[in-house]
C-alpha cells in the first residue's frame, strides 16, 4: 500500500502491453513471409537448371521462366518502403 501512495514511483500501465508488441509481431510475420519466399525461390532455381533444359529441350522457355523468377527476387530486394512498417502492409 505504501508503494501506491508514493507519487515518485511510476506504475506500469499494463493496458499498453498489447501496443508494445504490435510492431514485433508484424515484423515476425514479414520475416516468415521472406523465409517462405527464399525457400520457394531456392526450389525454383534448383528445378530450372541445366538438367531441365536437357530433358525438356526448350532452353529459351526455361530461361524465360528463370528471368521471371529473378524479377520477383528484384522486387523483394528493392521494396520501396520500410517492409517492417505496418502502414505499408497492403503494399507488401
Amino acid at each position: 500500500m505504501a508503494i501506491e501512495s508514493e507519487q515518485t514511483i511510476k506504475r506500469w500501465d499494463f493496458g499498453r502491453i498489447r501496443d508494445i508488441f504490435i510492431r514485433p509481431k508484424y515484423m515476425k510475420k514479414i520475416l516468415e513471409n521472406l523465409e517462405n519466399c527464399c525457400v520457394v525461390i531456392q526450389e525454383f532455381f534448383a528445378i530450372l537448371g541445366k538438367d531441365l533444359k536437357t530433358v525438356v529441350g526448350q532452353a529459351d522457355t526455361i530461361d524465360s521462366v528463370t528471368a521471371r523468377v529473378k524479377e520477383q527476387v528484384n522486387k523483394l530486394e528493392n521494396f520501396e518502403n520500410d517492409v517492417y512498417a505496418n502502414q505499408y502492409e497492403s503494399m507488401w
